[in-house]
């Protein structure tokens, strides 16, 4: 921490940075960094492939296998330093990938797999908003999912928006179960990977 705060810029400091706790308190709240690669340099801008181990976590919120970076760099003090703040956005497994998972998942469930299912879900317990008990252990007709989208803003979020910022309105996945019972499996990216993060009524 306290080498990485002697390579800050003057700007960060105007846009809010007090001083090197200050640096330090920020850098508990985000991922901590295991790798990063360079992938891009223009002008004073550098984009950094950075890498985290993968995780959801109350504090710090998702902390995603890997993770784009843009930099701003500026001529100071006889050399480069950097802004503190970066534009970062997560690197997410395909959304196809996600109704492949929450299938999978159901799948486990209606054969009462209970280990097999947990194996496939990003916490324990999972969020659940359902007035009436999970019924797919034993449903009969085959495991059926629509098409992806996005967590939105409201009821069916609002726990995991509480949990995780309004950040898991950006990385979580929504996949609708069609059959054999109907209902909303929520994800989140853990690594190359989708998990199932809560359960909903459609």
């Amino acid at each position: 921490m306290a080498t990485s705060f002697l390579f800050l810029s003057d700007e960060s400091f105007v846009a809010g940075l007090a001083d090197a706790a200050d640096w330090a308190r920020r850098r508990t709240q985000l991922p901590a960094v295991t790798g990063f690669e360079i992938t891009a340099t223009e002008g004073d801008r550098v984009t950094v492939e950075l890498r985290h181990k993968p995780g959801l976590d109350s504090f710090v919120g998702l902390s995603p296998g890997r993770q784009t970076a843009l930099y701003v760099t500026r001529a100071e003090r006889g050399g480069f330093l950097v802004d503190a703040e970066p534009t970062t956005d997560p690197i997410l497994p395909a959304d196809a990938d996600a109704a492949k998972a929450a299938a999978a998942w159901a799948a486990r469930v209606q054969a009462c797999d209970q280990p097999g299912a947990r194996a496939l879900e990003a916490i324990d317990p999972i969020f659940l908003s359902l007035r009436q008990g999970l019924k797919l252990c034993q449903a009969t007709g085959s495991v059926e999912v629509g098409p992806v989208g996005r967590l939105e803003p409201g009821p069916v979020s609002q726990d995991i928006v509480g949990q995780y910022s309004t950040d898991a309105l950006t990385w979580a996945r929504v996949v609708p179960l069609t059959a054999p019972i109907r209902l909303l499996v929520i994800l989140a990216p853990i690594g190359n990977e989708w998990k199932v993060l809560g359960l909903t009524e459609v």
